[in-house]
């Protein structure tokens, strides 16, 4: 008996990227959302108002969290350092003329 006339489960495999998991997540959730504020247009809004809200407080929490910004000196900080430049300058090699 040959091996494709044995009888046995046979399996296939299907290699999904955790990328395309995730654009799929996100594409059904864009279609959700788009229905619900299709079938429900003022709770979608409140929700999103409120949702909205909530982030904004928690964003201005961690934000009073950070430590105060220290004020040092205007030129100190916009000044540049250059600690070694290396190459050669194309004119030096006779490519520009």
């Amino acid at each position: 008996m040959s091996n494709k006339a044995k009888p046995g489960i046979y399996v296939a495999w299907k290699t999904v990227t955790y990328r395309s998991v995730v654009l799929m997540l996100i594409g059904v959730a864009v279609i959700f959302g788009g229905v619900m504020h299709l079938a429900f247009p003022q709770f979608t809004d409140s929700g999103l108002k409120a949702v909205g809200s909530f982030t904004s407080k928690m964003l201005e929490k961690v934000a009073g969290l950070a430590p105060p910004i220290q004020r040092t000196s205007a030129a100190v900080s916009q000044q540049a350092h250059f600690t070694a430049l290396d190459g050669t300058h194309p004119r030096s090699q006779g490519e520009w003329q």
